[in-house]
């Protein structure tokens, strides 16, 4: 039986020789989306898969602002929880002491809510 293809090792070596010594690049999962995290700090811990824990305790130090607001939606659910309002005030320091706009937003909404209003 005769081979199809002519020429020598050397050939298709050589053709083949670049082709080889290129690296493959391993491609690592996709990083979570905003979205997807998001949805991981406005739950309850208790609620968070194993899985979704992980990856919430591995993205937080890698940007300080996300674990800020991660510490202070975790400590304004627990006034809400506990019900212990008189903490409200603090909570609303230590939201502006961050250079977090959206929730200096949401701080100013509370503390328009708690201060009464000459309109009365």
């Amino acid at each position: 039986m005769k081979s199809a293809i002519r020429g020598s090792y050397q050939i298709i070596s050589d053709y083949l020789r670049p082709r080889r010594r290129r690296r493959i690049r391993v491609v690592g999962p996709a990083p979570p989306g905003v979205r997807q995290v998001t949805g991981w700090i406005m739950r309850h811990p208790d609620r968070l898969s194993e899985s979704e824990g992980r990856q919430l305790t591995e993205v937080l130090p890698r940007c300080p602002e996300l674990a800020a607001t991660h510490r202070l939606v975790r400590s304004f659910a627990e006034i809400l929880s506990a019900r212990t309002g008189q903490h409200l005030k603090d909570w609303v320091v230590s939201a502006r002491a961050e250079e977090l706009p959206g929730l200096h937003s949401f701080a100013t909404g509370l503390e328009k809510d708690w201060t009464p209003s000459s309109k009365a």
